[in-house]
C-alpha cells in the first residue's frame, strides 16, 4: 500500500511540474475558428456547434449556450459584433 501511495504522489508531483509548462508552451495559440473571425472568413461554426444545435431540437434537448454561441459566431461573420470578451455580456438572459 505504501508502495502505491508513494508512486501516486510522485505521478502528482510530476503532473504539478509539467502541466504549466505545457500550458505556457500552448499560451501563444489561437483556435482555427478565432483565426478565421480575425481574417474575416466564414467559419465552420455550424458544422461543429450546428450538429450540437441539431440533435438537442431533434431529442428536445435545450441547446440555448450552444445556439446563442452560433448567434454570436454569425454575428461575428456578418459584421454585427467584433471578437471579444464584451460577447460575454450577450449570455446574460439565457
Amino acid at each position: 500500500m505504501r508502495h502505491l501511495m508513494s508512486k501516486l504522489v510522485l505521478k502528482q508531483r510530476f503532473v504539478f511540474f509539467i502541466i504549466p509548462l505545457v500550458i505556457k508552451k500552448h499560451s501563444l495559440l489561437k483556435a482555427s475558428m478565432l483565426q478565421d473571425l480575425e481574417k474575416k472568413k466564414v467559419t465552420e461554426i455550424d458544422s461543429i456547434n450546428g450538429i450540437v444545435s441539431s440533435f438537442g431540437l431533434k431529442y428536445g434537448v435545450s441547446t440555448a449556450y450552444c445556439d446563442k454561441i452560433i448567434e454570436i459566431v454569425h454575428g461575428i461573420e456578418n459584421g454585427k459584433y467584433k471578437p471579444g470578451f464584451e460577447n460575454l455580456s450577450l449570455f446574460q438572459n439565457l
